[in-house]
């Protein structure tokens, strides 16, 4: 039973921390890239619909499309790079949620 429990226990913890979050991507825009692209996240969201954010990001191009949009960021580490696909995803060309930032 206690096997049980813990193997419940870690595996819960273990998906919880490889999921992204569209909040916190949210948050990292507003922070690292709002002023390094001087636009909100509202307009660089929109920049690509789902489908094409989602390619960028599979393909491993999703920063060098950020860099080309925000010429002044510096470097972004790969777990924010998570949060903002997730971020830039929902908030998408094709999609009608406006974010806060």
């Amino acid at each position: 039973m206690k096997k049980i429990v813990f193997l419940a226990l870690f595996c819960s913890l273990l998906f919880s921390s490889v999921n992204a979050d569209d909040i916190t991507g949210e948050m990292v825009y507003a922070r690292k890239l709002k002023n390094a692209c001087h636009v909100k996240g509202d307009f660089f969201s929109k920049k690509h619909t789902q489908q094409e954010w989602k390619t960028l990001y599979e393909s491993g191009k999703l920063f060098q499309e950020i860099e080309k949009n925000c010429p002044d960021i510096e470097s972004i580490k790969e777990e924010h790079l998570n949060h903002l696909f997730e971020f830039l995803f929902k908030y998408a060309k094709d999609t009608d949620k406006i974010p806060l930032c």
